[in-house]
């Protein structure tokens, strides 16, 4: 609706019912391209159109636009109608061009125009930024195209010539199948009564499939039984249903996965509910979705659930693609020993060529050579490469488990997250794995130069034992570690960035979809910086402990495997086998959640900030610090601190080159410019 404005004709099926009352001639015509179009056996978009003698008046402008045939338009989808929006519409625009008629600009990009005139190919046959908005469309110009949606909406539907709905592209679902894995169908066919259901004391049916492969045969399931309702002879439906059926509900079974009663629980029974969000590809969106919230409404109805929609919120996630390798010539997909063997030829074919290009006559001119290097240069590959979704007939799949064994379950995970969002269409690069890899080795080693060590830190002063009162045994965390740390002037640069990770990939987790490639990239910011204050100081100090568990906790979700391995190497004492460290209070590096006593990574919430982390968070301001005129340093103060007299004068006598030489008598007033 936003492209309302840029309609400049209505295009209908070649046989649409409104052109049963045209006259002979165009009937004619119409048959005629009809049965080209048949001869072809598929209608080419944009291969006939026709001019009519009809036309429709613009709801909104009133201006009469002319009415075309075309093949494009097909009759059994929708209404059988389109409108005509040649700007942004590519069959629409081959249309325009062939009958003369002038197309309307009315969507525009700063992000795709540094023009203040819209160019048609600037949003054409692609779906519109966010940052769209409209031009050319009266009173709503310089809406977003989602305002603009919502107000051309409520305008039609106010002056009555349009109604909102929400058209469900969905087809008769043939649920049976002829295969083993299927739930059997309960029914049983009789000659005399029809079709009986299986009665409920037989159920679940469950036919002997033993050493069967693949197809059900004949015999497996027509054996002769007697009939539930006339006990006379009847066989048992052969067919299997599709294994939707199961899946469309599965969500529900699964939290009750041990009731033996009832298919699941009631809502008021149950400790879960129905799922918060769904996530599937496109294929899902339009076959496994629909079929579920037709499941779910019609247990709604049955009150077997609480909602008619079982899913809230849907995360379409992007498609892995593999690359393809196909013959320049046939366009076959080959095979990856296909493919180094015809490359070897190339490079084979490449090194006869060098060689005859030395052998040839020095009496060649300059411009015969260049025209050689030109032609060889644009020779094309017998190789074409295309990113291409994964499937056996392309050759293109990558096997999870080698992936697995090579670098592990949480490299892969990683990868597959931070390459694209979730959203987005995925090129699957083997070779570009290493490099999660290597991250999580580099946070190896980090976990190990953070671990307390007893034996450096004197026993009391940073850690201190506790002792289980009434019981002989030792607690499984003996060491609890002192809290708030001490902070060095060192340490509030990490602190500055733990807190800028906790937000930040805070953020990103709660986003819908999530962006969790931003919330690894956000650790790995965060664990350069723990890397570079650890280089910085001779000794680990409790800030860098808390700052790996603030880590590691956000990790865990991405990477559960490494993450809890990390996490119990970082609270295991050295020197004390078995000991561990914890802490309590402290928000930013995760508190234990309510009901748990588990001192795992899992055990423990999602960091946030906290008053103490704030107040060695404070955002500071430059100055120039001058003494009687003279600029002598460059001095970062925090905002709170600006007005406070005594403050300024502390930071003026320690700064090595403003104090130089100066006491706190020296100093009788402070400036600060406005």
């Amino acid at each position: 609706v936003e492209t309302l404005f840029g309609v400049r004709f209505v295009a209908l099926a070649l046989d649409h019912p409104l052109f049963e009352h045209s006259p002979p001639e165009l009937k004619r015509r119409l048959a005629a391209a009809l049965e080209k179009e048949s001869r072809k056996g598929k209608r080419e978009e944009g291969n006939s159109f026709l001019s009519t003698d009809m036309s429709v008046c613009h709801p909104l402008t009133n201006e009469q636009l002319p009415v075309f045939a075309a093949s494009y338009v097909l009759k059994d989808y929708a209404t059988g109608a389109v409108m005509g929006v040649p700007a942004h519409d590519e069959r629409d625009q081959k249309l325009a061009e062939r009958e003369g008629v002038k197309s309307v600009t009315v969507l525009f990009s700063p992000s795709l125009s540094s023009t203040s005139e819209v160019l048609s190919e600037d949003l054409s046959f692609q779906s519109p930024p966010d940052d769209t908005e409209l031009r050319n469309s009266g009173e709503y110009n310089g809406l977003n195209v989602k305002k603009a949606k919502e107000k051309l909406s409520e305008e039609l539907v106010s002056r009555g010539i349009a109604c909102s709905i929400t058209q469900y592209r969905i087809r008769d679902w043939l649920v049976s199948r002829q295969r083993l894995w299927g739930t059997p169908i309960p029914m049983i066919h009789c000659e005399l009564c029809g079709v009986v259901p299986v009665p409920e004391e037989e159920l679940p049916i469950r036919p002997n499939t033993a050493g069967l492969l693949g197809h059900l045969p004949n015999d497996s399931m027509n054996e002769s039984i007697p009939c539930p309702s006339c006990h006379g002879p009847a066989k048992r439906d052969p067919d299997t249903m599709d294994t939707f059926v199961d899946s469309s509900w599965y969500f529900l079974r699964y939290p009750d996965a041990n009731e033996k009663k009832l298919p699941f629980l009631h809502p008021s029974q149950r400790k879960w509910d129905l799922p918060s969000v769904y996530i599937g590809g496109v294929e899902h969106a339009i076959l496994h979705l629909l079929y579920a919230r037709y499941m779910t409404r019609f247990l709604y109805n049955e009150k077997l659930v609480s909602s008619p929609e079982p899913f809230p919120s849907l995360i379409t996630q992007g498609m892995v693609l593999g690359q393809t390798f196909r013959n320049g010539k046939t366009g076959r997909p080959l095979l990856k020993e296909e493919v180094e063997r015809e490359r070897g030829l190339e490079r084979e074919r490449e090194r006869e060529s060098e060689r005859e290009s030395e052998s040839e006559s020095e009496s060649e001119d300059d411009g015969e050579r260049e025209e050689k290097r030109e032609r060889k240069k644009n020779r094309k590959s017998d190789i074409i490469v295309s990113w291409e979704k994964m499937s056996k007939s392309k050759h293109n799949g990558v096997s999870p488990s080698d992936i697995f064994e090579t670098y592990g379950v949480d490299t892969a995970r990683l990868y597959t997250l931070f390459k694209a969002p979730p959203e987005h269409a995925l090129q699957w690069d083997t070779k570009q794995v290493l490099g999660q890899r290597r991250w999580l080795l580099r946070l190896e080693k980090v976990v190990e130069d953070v671990r307390f060590d007893l034996q450096r830190w004197k026993e009391g002063e940073i850690c201190g034992e506790v002792k289980e009162k009434g019981k002989e045994r030792e607690m499984k965390t003996p060491f609890l570690l002192s809290y708030p740390p001490p902070v060095t002037e060192k340490d509030i640069v990490l602190l500055r960035a733990v807190r800028e990770a906790v937000e930040s990939a805070g953020q990103s987790m709660d986003a819908h979809p999530p962006g969790l490639n931003k919330v690894i990239a956000h650790l790995m910011k965060l664990s350069n910086e723990l890397s570079a204050s650890l280089d910085a100081v001779s000794t680990p100090t409790p800030i860098h402990a808390l700052v790996m568990r603030s880590l590691l906790i956000m990790l865990s979700p991405m990477a559960p495997h490494c993450a809890s391995e990390f996490w119990e190497r970082l609270h295991t004492v050295r020197g004390r086998e078995g000991a561990m460290w914890s802490v309590e209070g402290c928000s930013w590096a995760g508190e234990r959640m309510s009901g748990l006593k588990g001192v795992g990574v899992f055990d423990f919430s999602w960091p946030s900030s906290d008053a103490w982390l704030d107040s060695h968070d404070s955002p500071t301001v430059d100055f120039v610090l001058a003494v009687n005129g003279k600029k002598r340093s460059l001095v970062s103060i925090p905002v709170n601190e600006v007005e406070n007299e005594s403050y300024l004068k502390e930071t003026v006598l320690s700064d090595e080159m403003a104090g130089l030489k100066l006491t706190s008598n020296d100093i009788e007033r402070i400036v600060i410019p406005r």
